[in-house]
């Protein structure tokens, strides 16, 4: 198993994640150009406006405006989980234990980044 830092962490990454585990019952995703459409996982929907988009590293829903990058995603797909050891044990690669307070840097900055106050699960700000 090879080792990837944290900040190298992508989209990609995510859709790995999401297609080798029980995130597929939230909502299917299809390619559509160089992206992923879907109904959106954090509100109820008809029709998709839910999107991956690998190329910009990012997520955002049209439909109730959540966006934010993998780490945030990540984090808020670990449901109670400590997002941290949650993101550790999908990944296809080694994060050490070590890298728990380099994580909640970098999922700081990430908040930052896409002007979020909070994580969207609020049961998970207490595990950050």
């Amino acid at each position: 198993m090879h080792g990837k830092f944290l900040e190298e962490i992508t989209m990609e990454d995510v859709l790995d994640i999401f297609y080798d585990s029980h995130l597929r019952k939230y909502t299917s995703l299809k390619k559509q150009g160089p992206n992923y459409t879907g109904l959106c996982i954090f509100h109820k929907e008809r029709k998709p406006s839910f999107y991956i988009r690998p190329l910009k590293n990012d997520f955002v829903c049209y439909g109730c405006g959540i966006r934010g990058g993998p780490l945030i995603l990540l984090a808020n797909l670990s449901n109670n989980e400590d997002p941290f050891y949650f993101i550790k044990g999908k990944l296809k690669y080694e994060i050490k234990d070590f890298e728990k307070e380099q994580f909640e840097e970098l999922l700081l900055k990430e908040q930052e980044k896409f002007g979020l106050r909070e994580l969207f699960n609020v049961s998970l700000i207490s595990s950050v």
